[in-house]
């Protein structure tokens, strides 16, 4: 259960600074650039995803495992990131973008209650690990599609490096 919730955060740590891919981007722009990743992460496609990002922001960015990707098109399904500016300084950018996500806190609250009933449940107790495991999955996936979102402005930071611009620096959700 821990490695899902560091999945799910990580998420949405990543997905903090993206915006919503149209048929026609720009990548010469950084706001097009911005809109790339995400229509990269909304098609599935993580390796694409990461060719948009440098330094700490690629260190830090986590192709979902096979058996993560239930939770991940879930949390990607209920989150809406889009453009709003772009300011552009010597090959630095800063790119301001609104992003509503699942809130944290209604997550937690449900999935406790949804553990709780667990464990108070005796037929958990015989299952393997393995399908306890995924009974959180799918408890998980039907509590992300009944949470709260919130809706905040956030600003990306890329630099342009070999000529192409790439996102190095992404927002702090946790403040």
């Amino acid at each position: 259960m821990k490695k899902i919730w560091c999945i799910v955060f990580s998420l949405m740590l990543v997905m903090a600074f993206f915006a919503v891919g149209c048929d026609d981007i720009d990548t010469n722009e950084p706001k097009g650039v911005v809109e790339a990743f995400w229509s990269a992460l909304q098609d599935g496609d993580f390796e694409t995803a990461e060719g948009y990002l440098h330094g700490q922001s690629k260190e830090d960015f986590d192709v979902p495992a096979e058996e993560e990707e239930e939770i991940v098109e879930a949390m990607l399904g209920v989150m809406n990131l889009e453009t709003q500016s772009q300011e552009i300084d010597n090959g630095i950018a800063t790119v301001v973008v609104e992003v509503t996500t699942p809130c944290t806190d209604d997550i937690d609250k449900k999935m406790l209650e949804v553990t709780n009933k667990m464990m108070m449940d005796p037929d958990m107790k015989e299952l393997s690990k393995e399908d306890l495991e995924e009974k959180i999955i799918e408890e998980f996936l039907e509590v992300i599609d009944d949470v709260s979102t919130e809706t905040v402005e956030e600003k990306v930071g890329l630099e342009k490096i070999d000529g192409e611009w790439k996102i190095t620096e992404e927002p702090d959700l946790m403040e």
